[in-house]
Formats: structure tokens, sequence, C-alpha cells
């Protein structure tokens, strides 16, 4: 499961070097940082595990690769994770 999961994160490492190699210009760092929401962790690595430790194969969808659970999956955890901090921002302002 881990090589999986390098395997893919080495492909989106290499896309991103690729696309700004053939922009040819220098990206500004604002433009280049991830948001913060959209980061994949280590925390999130071993959710995945435990995830895929308890998930029932009878509640998968037919027809879905690992791979494509996996961003589902993925998905709707970094949309929980922006979720999150917008009612953690919200309330803040609420507070203020």
């Amino acid at each position: 499961m881990m090589g999986l999961i390098r395997l893919l994160l080495s492909k989106s490492r290499a896309a991103a070097t690729t696309v700004e190699a053939a922009q040819g210009e220098e990206v500004s760092a604002a433009v280049a940082a991830p948001k913060p929401a959209m980061v994949f962790t280590d925390e999130d690595h071993l959710a995945w595990i435990k995830h895929l430790r308890e998930r029932r194969p009878s509640n998968m969808k037919r027809g879905l690769t690992l791979q494509q659970e996996f961003e589902l999956w993925k998905q709707d955890r970094l949309n929980a994770r922006a979720m999150e901090m917008m009612t953690v921002v919200s309330s803040e302002s609420i507070a203020s």
C-alpha cells in the first residue's frame, strides 16, 4: 500500500516539475505553495491505511480500482478538512 501512495506522490511531483520547466519562468512562491487544505500529510496516510484495514469490500462501488477508491477517499478527506477550516475561521470571526 505504501508503494501505491509513494507512486502517486512521485507522479504528482514529477508532473508539477514538468509543468514548471515547460513554462520556462519562475513561479512566485505564493502561487507555487499548496493551499493548507490540499496538503496530504502523514496523518492522512495513516488514516488511509486504517480505512483499508476496516473497510468492507461489499460496501465498495463495483468496478473501482484501488487507485480510484484512494482518489475518492482523498478528495472526501480534503473536502472535510476544508470545511473544518471554514468553521474554525467563521467561529473566530464571530468571537471577535
